[in-house]
């Protein structure tokens, strides 16, 4: 016999599902406002290997229309390694053409993977636009 600590919380896996499907449930999604004279690309949902090539066609698309553009993450609910490299290669690709990617207000989820990976230290990232009242949503 196992101790009850040891029994599996037969709800568990039920939560986690509930979870996933929640977030699931924001569909990937990138518009392109001007604020303030500034170009904001405001991405939503996940961000995966079925949806990076969008998340770079929108960025591409955003840096051709203003040379300085913001990448408003705080509706990002899941971002894999595909989301991490188009971030990586488009912030290289406008440093090399005098342009300027810059990463406001990550999710949670964002900002921990940006940690884990280090790449709150070499991407330029304004933790919150909340407290400035900037959010377009």
């Amino acid at each position: 016999m196992r101790p009850s600590s040891l029994v599996p919380d037969e709800a568990a896996p039920s939560k986690v599902r509930a979870e996933i499907d929640a977030a699931s449930s924001v569909p990937f999604g990138a518009d392109l406002v001007h604020l303030d004279g500034r170009a904001v690309l405001m991405v939503r949902g996940e961000v995966d290997l079925t949806t990076a090539g969008r998340l770079r066609s929108s960025i591409e698309a955003a840096l051709a229309a203003a040379p300085r553009v913001e990448l408003d993450l705080h509706q990002v609910v899941f971002m894999d390694s595909s989301g991490v490299r188009v971030l990586i290669q488009t912030f290289q690709q406008a440093t090399q053409s005098g342009e300027v990617l810059e990463l406001l207000d990550p999710s949670p989820c964002v900002q921990r993977l940006m940690s884990i990976t280090g790449l709150d230290r070499l991407l330029p990232i304004r933790p919150t636009a909340a407290a400035d009242g900037q959010h377009a949503s």
